[in-house]
């Protein structure tokens, strides 16, 4: 063999050599190349590069350079709320710690353990308020009672709400209330059970248990009387396990077929919940039945949700940054004032004043 054709031959084989750590260390390439081939891959798009082949590093600092499609990344995906054990807030009447007035929005709060986020939709010819709500520990679902009657916006600062809604009006007409507890301590429990109204039932999970018309009350209460840190003997239930409840020829009091100012809360998933009220009595928004506010309830995603007092009891209030400023105060009935009344539903921040950051 000549000595010219040896040389080459020679320096063939050393670049064969040279290059053989690029190929073996990346055996996919090779793979995905002919699967794009196989997949009928366009020639521009899909064909195999063969500098990336010979110099994977390439690739190396394409992934460390820090790029990703979008749709891999949620970005609109919220952080869970979390809390140290020390914060969890007692399940009594404890006045809860002050919201930050530096954690206020424009339609919401937020800090380290709960996000408020408050919008009006237009439904039923009605200005629908929404307040979505999620909590870091059940112990900020919260209620708070008067032994007298007070605004609603006057409780809610005494207990240092982010944001409240009426209750159900626990003192009104008290010889017919068989279910009420607010905070573990039993206002009124009788041994009977009512046959004209649904109870809501709040555990300290912060679930949410609707007995309509009693229907299976007595077995839950025998076996989680001591779970319970809420109840409510007013409704109607709305929606009960994720299925709108339907009442037909319904005699439940409070005109339910009538269009008026509601208020409902709802459950739409573990510490997630909605506090609704609508308006009426007003030039654009006409109020709803309460089969259109379980719909509502149910639209929004509700695996449980009930319907609290109404007309010009109904109420939702959000104090502001500033303790003299409201930020948001929506009522039921425009026609008429604000009604005093003897408790409230509310959620709170669990976060110390001296841990504010």
């Amino acid at each position: 063999m000549k000595l010219s054709v040896r040389i080459v031959l020679a320096v063939l084989c050393a670049a064969l050599i040279v290059s053989m750590p690029f190929f073996l260390s990346s055996p996919n390439l090779l793979s995905e190349a002919e699967m794009d081939i196989q997949m009928g891959g366009e020639e521009d798009d899909n064909s195999l590069d063969f500098g990336r082949l010979l110099f994977p590093s390439a690739m190396a600092e394409d992934a460390e350079g820090g790029h990703f499609d979008s749709e891999d990344i949620d970005v609109d995906e919220p952080t869970k709320l979390s809390i140290p054990e020390s914060w969890v807030l007692p399940f009594d009447f404890t006045v809860p710690p002050e919201p930050d007035p530096d954690h206020f929005s424009e339609n919401g709060y937020e800090d380290q353990s709960i996000r408020v986020r408050v919008e009006t939709l237009r439904l039923f010819d009605s200005n629908v308020n929404v307040a979505y709500v999620e909590i870091a520990s059940p112990s900020q679902l919260r209620t708070a009672i008067d032994n007298r009657d007070h605004p609603v916006s006057q409780i809610a600062k005494a207990n240092n709400a982010v944001i409240a809604m009426n209750g159900d009006y626990y003192r009104k007409d008290s010889n017919n209330k068989f279910f009420e507890i607010r905070m573990t301590k039993a206002l009124k429990v009788g041994k009977n059970l009512s046959k004209s109204f649904d109870t809501l039932v709040i555990d300290k999970n912060g679930d949410f248990h609707v007995f309509v018309l009693s229907d299976g009350l007595k077995d839950y209460k025998e076996k989680h009387m001591n779970d319970i840190s809420n109840a409510f003997l007013f409704g109607p239930a709305l929606v009960k396990d994720g299925e709108i409840v339907v009442r037909e020829n319904s005699k439940y009091m409070y005109a339910p077929n009538g269009k008026d100012g509601r208020s409902a809360i709802g459950q739409t998933g573990p510490l997630s919940y909605v506090m609704v009220l609508v308006e009426s009595h007003s030039k654009n928004s006409e109020g709803v039945t309460h089969a259109e506010l379980a719909q509502i309830m149910y639209d929004l995603g509700c695996i449980q949700a009930y319907n609290l007092d109404g007309g010009n009891s109904a109420e939702l209030i959000m104090q502001g940054p500033s303790p003299d400023v409201e930020l948001l105060h929506y009522k039921g009935n425009h026609e008429a004032n604000y009604r005093n009344q003897s408790d409230i539903v509310y959620f709170a921040t669990a976060v110390p004043v001296e841990e504010r950051k």
